[in-house]
């Protein structure tokens, strides 16, 4: 008794499981070659090279960076300080010209107080000038009564 011959369908079967087989080597040995080309290129003095290149880069455009941040940064303080100094100005013109409206109504306000005064002063000086000329009046006319008898006149 022969054994029977294999089928189509297992002879596609072996083809196929044969070619995985040999491209799983294929794909191992090219692995293997770029994992030993990348090896072999990392540990280069041109990649280390190129690396502390890149690095060096990196670390100048990052300080570059932080140069222009810290110069906004400054400017802005400076127009802050420029903007508070301005206000501060600003604040003290304006309490001066408060102060200086207050000491001229004050001045205005006892001028005023004085020109009452004066006139008050110069009201009661009049009144008691006309006190004293009525005064002296009287005391003529009660002198002219006294002498009036003892010149024989009848009145």
């Amino acid at each position: 008794i022969k054994p029977a011959p294999p089928q189509i369908d297992e002879v596609d079967e072996e083809d196929e499981e044969e070619e995985r087989q040999h491209q799983v080597v294929r794909s191992q040995s090219l692995e293997k070659k770029i994992s030993e080309e990348l090896d072999k290129m990392v540990r280069s003095d041109a990649f280390g090279k190129a690396v502390e290149e890149k690095l060096e880069q990196e670390v100048t455009r990052h300080f570059s960076l932080v140069a222009v941040e810290l110069d906004m940064q400054k400017k802005q303080l400076i127009e802050d300080f420029k903007s508070e100094r301005a206000e501060e100005e600003r604040s003290k013109q304006e309490v001066e010209m408060i102060i200086e409206l207050n000491q001229r109504r004050t001045l205005e306000q006892q001028a005023k107080a004085a020109e009452a005064l004066a006139q008050q002063h110069e009201e009661m000086k009049q009144e008691r000038d006309k006190f004293q000329r009525s005064h002296e009046q009287r005391k003529r006319l009660i002198q002219q009564k006294q002498q009036a008898p003892s010149l024989g006149l009848v009145g």
